[in-house]
């Protein structure tokens, strides 16, 4: 069973200050999450300058492409295999996944 905790208050001027109590705490709160927020975009913002800073002194640029530079006409081109060492994009060899059925075939009963 759930155990229910319950507050009452009976004097009206204590629950206004507990009520402006519980305000003020969700105010603070929020101010300090806001101001994290704002911290951390700081610090980024700091630590992406400072790398930025140090590529332009070393003479370096941004990221280097992990890939070699696959040109979008030759995509085009089906060809079912690779010739002179081109990449080429074979419908034959696509993967589909199995699709199980979510409702069971039809009986001779039904």
């Amino acid at each position: 069973m759930v155990k229910v905790h319950t507050l009452t208050i009976r004097n009206r001027a204590a629950a206004v200050v507990f009520g402006v109590g519980v305000l003020a705490l969700g105010a603070l709160l929020l101010t300090m999450g806001f101001a994290l927020l704002l911290g951390i975009g700081i610090a980024g913002t700091l630590v992406g300058g400072g790398v930025a800073v140090y590529r332009r002194l070393r003479g370096t640029s941004g990221a280097q492409p992990r890939m070699s530079h696959i040109g979008f006409g030759r995509l085009t081109d089906f060809a079912p295999h690779a010739q002179s060492g081109e990449l080429r994009l074979d419908p034959t060899r696509e993967v589909k996944p199995v699709v199980k059925a979510i409702v069971r075939p039809l009986d001779e009963n039904d």
